[in-house]
């Protein structure tokens, strides 16, 4: 059996590792080397668009022999009693996007210190190919399960949550971009009644280039 529950400040090792396996290559060559201990600062900080405050949390019951046979970095180290993280989404509607996007570029100045100036022109190509919004929009940034917890409706589930919590907060449409060759991803999306809008968009990042698709779906 699995729960859905708000992300907390504890979760931040959790997070660092699920939000590197929704985008394994892209955010590390986005972020730099630093990425992993960067999520972390960033999730336990409040008010910037990677804050645990725009995260959901799916837990599971799991045996004491489960948890130990599996790799400390994908076991989900959040736990209580027989529970573990097993998966999150991280999401914003449009108004928190724009409330929150300048203090979180403030807060990776900060931490990046000497370092920041370099990857400025990766981020900068990067917001104008992925994560743009527009009013009334509900944005899906990342989802991930962890593998020992796939299979399980896991992903369907925190995708629905999203969902709800678009609708509550009064957006019309839930946005997302997937990469081009993230079709298991796709594919669960497409049940889910998102559709692709438009081709794919590129993005150069370290000598490597990125493609993504826009995908949509209006809310009921």
């Amino acid at each position: 059996m699995h729960a859905l529950r708000a992300g907390i400040p504890q979760d931040h090792r959790d997070f660092a590792v699920l939000v590197l396996l929704s985008a394994p290559s892209f955010l590390p060559g986005v972020f730099g080397e630093r990425v992993f201990d960067l999520m972390e600062a960033l999730f336990q900080r409040p008010g910037n668009l990677f804050s645990h405050e725009n995260t959901t949390f799916a837990e599971v019951d799991v045996g004491n022999a489960r948890l130990a046979a599996a790799e400390p970095a994908t076991a989900g180290t959040s736990t209580l009693g027989r529970r573990a993280a097993a998966g999150m989404v991280l999401g914003y509607g449009y108004s928190r996007h724009l409330e929150q996007e300048l203090r979180t570029g403030m807060i990776l100045c900060a931490r990046l210190g000497w370092g920041f100036p370099a990857l400025l022109p990766g981020l900068l190509r990067t917001s104008s190919a992925v994560a743009h919004m527009s009013k009334g929009e509900y944005y899906v940034s990342n989802i991930a399960v962890y593998p020992q917890f796939r299979g399980e409706g896991l992903g369907s589930a925190l995708l629905a949550s999203a969902e709800r919590r678009a609708k509550v907060t009064g957006n019309e449409t839930i946005v997302l971009d997937v990469e081009t060759d993230n079709h298991q991803a796709m594919r669960l999306y497409e049940r889910r009644g998102y559709v692709r809008q438009g081709g794919a968009r590129g993005v150069g990042i370290g000598g490597r280039m990125f493609g993504f698709y826009r995908m949509a779906k209006v809310l009921e």
